[in-house]
């Protein structure tokens, strides 16, 4: 098997950085399964972005609401808040 030597690949979960940015913003939010949605009190949406402990029970990025909580009933939602995220250059 070949050895690589420099990064041929590289993978990285924008998705779940949304969601880690909120749980880093909100110590409370940390290792429970969240899921950030478009805006509060949404009903007929989706999930944008969810925690790794999301993931790790079966919710996935731009999953239906209602699916999403069918999979995992302790799901938190949290509504996107872009002003977390750092300005852009």
């Amino acid at each position: 098997m070949r050895k690589p030597t420099t990064i041929e690949w590289l993978y990285l979960d924008f998705d779940g950085f949304f969601a880690s940015v909120e749980q880093q913003a909100r110590p409370a939010l940390r290792g429970k399964p969240i899921g950030i949605v478009p805006f509060d009190g949404a009903v007929h949406t989706v999930v944008i972005a969810c925690s790794k402990e999301a993931k790790a029970k079966g919710v996935k990025n731009v999953m239906r609401l209602g699916d999403a909580k069918k999979i995992c009933p302790e799901l938190i939602l949290v509504p996107q808040t872009p002003d977390l995220l750092p300005p852009r250059s």
